[in-house]
């Protein structure tokens, strides 16, 4: 515009034509910065497009890879307790009279296990076949101080109808717990290569319990 206005001064012609002119040029550049401003705001919303679409984008994909995280790996065991008054430690099971049909070590090649290594960090006391024909052992160890009593048969299931409503997944297996809170007693009854078994631990805390439960399913 600056340039014009030299030109014009330079140039003579009349007023009238020199104003009528600058008004043109004026009203040109008017429209040019307008024309300019209108392009600038269009290409901002086109940014401001993509940036909305590409959150969004990877919301969708974040959520997507969190389900299937979610399925294939759960994030914790489900553990559900029922509640048991069965009395745990039967006492009359150690004053049978009758001589086994079988002896401890039959019965482990029987079942293809390692008593001794059955529970991890954990001492085995004694075992005992028992039940008509040998149809079950019973196992009693020393695990930190606190009395567990395992009992296992591969013919019949072991553990009371009471423990058996609702089962809980620890280390990707099923497995049906229990606890009588009043005796400071915990259940667990699952199978393990085709074997029932079920455990009575005795004054243990529970998160020891669950602990020593995980080592056995890991074992």
């Amino acid at each position: 515009m600056e340039e014009y206005k030299k030109y014009v001064d330079n140039q003579h012609a009349p007023e009238s034509l020199i104003a009528d002119t600058l008004k043109k040029v004026q009203a040109e550049e008017q429209r040019i910065a307008e024309t300019k401003e209108k392009q600038s705001g269009a290409r901002k919303r086109k940014v401001s497009g993509k940036r909305i679409c590409a959150i969004g984008m990877t919301a969708v994909a974040a959520a997507a890879a969190l389900t299937v995280l979610v399925q294939v790996y759960p994030a914790a065991n489900e553990l559900n307790y029922q509640k048991v008054e069965e009395k745990s430690f039967r006492e009359n099971a150690m004053l049978e009279e009758d001589e086994p049909e079988m002896t401890l070590e039959e019965y482990e090649k029987q079942l293809g296990m390692d008593f001794e290594k059955l529970i991890p960090d954990g001492t085995l006391i004694k075992g005992e076949v028992e039940g008509e024909g040998g149809s079950k052992v019973s196992l009693y160890y020393e695990v930190g101080g606190s009395p567990v009593e395992v009992e296992l048969s591969d013919t019949e299931e072991l553990a009371p109808e009471e423990l058996m409503s609702e089962a809980s997944r620890v280390e990707k297996r099923e497995v049906y717990l229990g606890q009588n809170l009043k005796e400071s007693r915990f259940f667990a009854a699952f199978d393990m290569e085709n074997v029932h078994v079920y455990l009575i631990a005795s004054h243990m805390e529970k998160e020891d319990f669950e602990e020593m439960l995980e080592k056995i399913l890991k074992n």
